[in-house]
């Protein structure tokens, strides 16, 4: 099916298309990519003498057809399944999707279509109404701000929704940490636990050593077992002190019988 062109389209329809897609800076811009005269040209007029433009076909309308087609093409494959003659029923419905409200403008009334003129007044009703919608919602943001500036709400709004998403990854990490906290506190109780069985062994084995040392005589048997332990010192050098004795007699023993061993009887007799 072939594509209609945007001087194929009815003025009311190049109006919303326009209006909805060039802001008045983006408007200034295209003036001059163009090469139109915007001296001394109100936003309007800018506005006003594309629509006129786009009337006919000529060099700017053509130029402006392309800008268009190409500033939407990204759109085409998530549009496609769209019938384009229920498209303006997205449109009314606040779209649900992420395409831009001229791009479906621009798609339902870019190709050929049997009832186009029927599609082209559907769109055109239900984009003048979304406009005097804007308008009424408009004027009531400009009467509730203190600053009186609306057109300032969704820089405000995604402002807001950055710092929310900074904020909700600082939830994010603090609900890590936490769920770390936790970990490790169940880590010290169990550590814990462990602790106190130990030292609950510890104060049964205490107990039972006192059961015991109590049956032997307490701290008097503590304090024989002490004397003992002294006198079996004692008793231990005496014995080391006898056996280095006796060991010093054996030795004397033996050089004296060696040396008796040595004399001469016939000289130790005299004859």
């Amino acid at each position: 099916m072939s594509e209609r062109k945007i001087w194929e389209f009815k003025n009311q329809t190049v109006c919303t298309i326009l209006g909805l897609t060039f802001d008045e800076k983006e408007l200034s811009e295209i003036y001059k990519k163009l090469k139109l005269n915007n001296e001394k040209i109100t936003p309007f007029g800018m506005h006003t003498s594309l629509i006129q433009a786009c009337s006919t076909q000529n060099r700017t309308s053509k130029q402006l057809d392309k800008i268009l087609t190409d500033r939407f093409e990204e759109y085409r494959e998530d549009i496609k399944h769209i019938p384009q003659k229920e498209i303006y029923r997205y449109i009314e419905d606040g779209n649900g999707m992420d395409i831009p409200l001229p791009a479906l403008v621009w798609f339902a009334m870019h190709s050929q279509h049997e009832d186009i003129d029927k599609i082209e007044a559907r769109v055109y009703a239900v984009t003048h109404m979304y406009g005097h919608r804007a308008l009424r919602f408009h004027a009531a943001l400009n009467k509730a701000l203190p600053d009186g500036r609306p057109e300032y709400v969704m820089k405000e709004l995604n402002d807001a929704l950055r710092s929310n998403e900074k904020l909700q990854t600082k939830c994010n990490r603090l609900e890590w940490k936490k769920e770390q906290l936790k970990s490790d506190m169940e880590s010290v109780k169990e550590d814990r636990s462990k602790i106190n069985t130990v030292m609950e062994e510890q104060k049964q084995l205490n107990r039972r050593l006192a059961s015991n040392l109590e049956k032997v005589g307490g701290e008097n048997a503590l304090g024989q077992i002490e004397d003992l332990k002294k006198e079996i010192d004692l008793l231990t050098e005496e014995v080391g002190t006898l056996t280095n004795e006796l060991l010093e007699r054996d030795r004397t023993c033996d050089i004296t019988s060696n040396e008796l061993a040595q004399i001469d009887p016939v000289s130790e007799s005299g004859y």
